[in-house]
């Protein structure tokens, strides 16, 4: 996976935040996914990619600037548009 490097990392900005207030309980058989607000910005374009645990193939969830709602239990990275490097997977 290419993404973006370390050298890059201090000129991204990634600010996640959200809260669960009053939650309903899922109907029997279901599962409720939560979502987090994220805010990417960065000095150079990135693009945000996430997979849920079940389908392992990334999806695109926003290209920078951007403001998105993603799921709390996806797998996450970051990748430059130039793809000049390799990023790092992370958990929200």
């Amino acid at each position: 996976m290419h993404g973006m490097g370390m050298t890059r990392l201090a000129a991204l900005s990634l600010v996640a935040c959200g809260c669960i207030l009053g939650t309903p309980s899922p109907a029997r058989g279901q599962t409720v996914v939560q979502n987090i607000d994220v805010h990417v910005e960065s000095e150079h374009p990135v693009e945000l990619l996430g997979h849920s645990e079940s389908n392992t193939r990334w999806s695109s969830m926003c290209r920078s600037p951007c403001d998105v709602p993603v799921p709390l239990t996806w797998t996450y990275e970051v990748q430059a548009e130039d793809a000049s490097s390799d990023s790092q997977l992370f958990w929200l």
